[in-house]
């Protein structure tokens, strides 16, 4: 189905996907009658992904700016079926349409698996998500600090479990891309 969308290349004899593009990842949130609120959160954590992927690349990290840049703006697609394990369901969507590197990355965004060995895509994706409450830039320790007292039953324990590997990824960045640059002050409104 994608593929006839997208079309094939081939080379050498292998056949080679072309990533879905923004736009046709824009496409499909309005399909999937994605609500609006949850596409506003979607846009801003695509901002501070695509801020991150862009100024790590600009300092010699290899990153791969399109697929972060699609995957962020699809993280939350699964949601149209619910909040639990809405990222095995986002990702089995996009996984349905020959979409396995975007799949994987929105499989992996939720805070539960950030002690998991990820890709700097993954980690981009994930640790922009949680920069953000709803449509709204927060700092990681507040936005983790609020999933501990609205869930304490379900995340307390996974939180405090990768708090330090997120603040550690958070450390790493902001070195590379500027100190100055950890309030995220320029993407927000």
């Amino acid at each position: 189905m994608l593929s006839e969308i997208l079309g094939r290349i081939f080379k050498d004899e292998a056949v080679c996907f072309v990533m879905i593009t923004r736009e046709e990842a824009l496409g499909l949130l309005k399909r999937e009658n994605v609500p609006e609120h949850i596409v506003r959160h979607c846009f801003l954590v695509n901002r501070i992904a695509n801020y991150l992927a862009d100024e790590l690349v600009e300092m010699g990290v290899n990153a791969d700016i399109d697929l972060v840049d699609v995957a962020s703006l699809l993280h939350d697609v699964g949601r149209i079926k619910g909040t639990t394990n809405h990222q095995d369901i986002g990702a089995d969507m996009l996984d349905e349409l020959e979409e396995h590197d975007v799949a994987k990355v929105v499989r992996i965004h939720g805070v539960k698996k950030f002690d998991k060995a990820l890709s700097i895509e993954e980690k981009i994706v994930n640790y922009a998500d949680k920069r953000t409450k709803y449509d709204e830039i927060y700092s990681l320790d507040d936005k983790l600090d609020d999933g501990i007292e609205r869930y304490p039953l379900e995340f307390k324990e996974i939180i405090e479990r990768v708090r330090p590997k997120l603040k550690k990824f958070e450390d790493e960045v902001f070195g590379i891309i500027g100190e100055d640059k950890r309030g995220l002050e320029s993407l927000k409104k």
